[in-house]
């Protein structure tokens, strides 16, 4: 259980203030709205707010997570090399090279629309689409080597930003699956509902 401490209300009518320290610290507002029905919970980390969120239920999972900086850095690694690869595949499609067009292979029956064939690739040759496709792809390898550089130099203040990834009823719904993200905290938050409301 997350350990936290409650902080009276300021009136008899309201729900005390939870506070929890945790890897980081949070300060959680419970406000009754549509008469004692709900909650709203406002929550702040570090002084800041990062989530919002109106409940009937007597308890929730909060999920607080940041942005992975190593996980970024490596997709881009992999991903600049790729963007010039294919850009140079392009060009030499463009050109008609032999190798290029028996690496690049579209379905060869033009029987279901939507779908890439040799007749479309012809047409996109005449019109220079492959031309125009290489040029996006390099000027976007560029930004994204850029943006590589920038985030590889140090930490990077936006990769500490907090925030909820996930709502949960219970924490053993709380299940990490992302890679593109590093789990801060679970806070598991009693909004002070009883278990069971009438329906307004």
């Amino acid at each position: 259980m997350s350990r936290y401490e409650e902080i009276e209300p300021p009136n008899p009518e309201g729900l005390g203030e939870l506070r929890f320290n945790l890897r980081h610290r949070y300060t959680i507002t419970r406000e009754p709205v549509r008469k004692g029905t709900r909650v709203k919970l406002t929550i702040f980390a570090d002084d800041k707010i990062i989530a919002e969120r109106t409940t009937a239920l007597p308890y929730l999972c909060a999920m607080v997570s940041s942005r992975n900086q190593a996980y970024q850095i490596a997709s881009l690694q992999q991903r600049i090399p790729w963007l010039r690869q294919m850009a140079d595949l392009e060009d030499r499609i463009q050109l008609r090279d032999p190798a290029a067009l028996a690496e690049d292979t579209p379905n060869p029956y033009d029987l279901q629309p939507g779908l890439y064939t040799y007749i479309d690739r012809e047409k996109m040759i005449q019109e220079g689409e492959f031309a125009e496709m290489a040029k996006h792809d390099r000027a976007l390898a560029d930004i994204e080597e850029a943006e590589l550089k920038r985030i590889s130099a140090g930490p990077v203040e936006e990769f500490d930003r907090l925030f909820v990834c996930g709502w949960h009823r219970r924490r053993s719904l709380a299940r990490w699956r992302s890679h593109q993200l590093k789990l801060e905290d679970i806070l598991e938050i009693p909004t002070g509902l009883p278990a069971a409301l009438p329906w307004p």
